[in-house]
């Protein structure tokens, strides 16, 4: 009887214990899990480009966790979750939800290539490409 108890309580654990992947609103948003690698910077209204002066790598990983590198270095770790928000034309757009700091649409996400833009006025967006699934 002790051994069954012993398998149950150790059954419960190891499911409670396993890593859950995040809620995403459609299969597209999955692309996003990965590694990218910082390639451009682009300002506002302006539109103009400014040169990527560190190497600046940001990984979003499928349990919810994220996690941004400059110069091989973790800069730091935050959780997010993927949501569909309503924006300034009428649609809805994937956006990249941290609790503790501002929001970032996604203006461009595909097996190669994500742009990530300021939910603000005048906001900057980040484009990377992929360097790991």
């Amino acid at each position: 009887m002790k051994t069954i108890l012993f398998m149950g309580v150790l059954l419960m654990f190891s499911l409670l214990s396993c890593k859950k992947e995040i809620t995403t609103p459609d299969v597209h948003s999955k692309l996003i899990f990965g590694k990218w690698k910082l390639i451009q910077i682009s300002s506002g209204y302006s539109g103009s480009g400014q040169p990527v002066t560190n190497e600046e790598t940001v990984e979003f990983l499928s349990n919810g966790k994220s996690r941004r590198y400059v110069n091989g270095k973790l800069d730091y770790k935050l959780n997010y979750k993927l949501i569909l928000q309503d924006n300034l034309f009428g649609s809805k757009t994937l956006t990249v939800d941290y609790k503790t700091m501002e929001d970032y649409a996604v203006f461009d996400l595909s097996d190669t290539s994500l742009t990530l833009s300021q939910t603000v006025y005048d906001g900057f967006s980040y484009s990377y490409e992929r360097i790991s699934n």
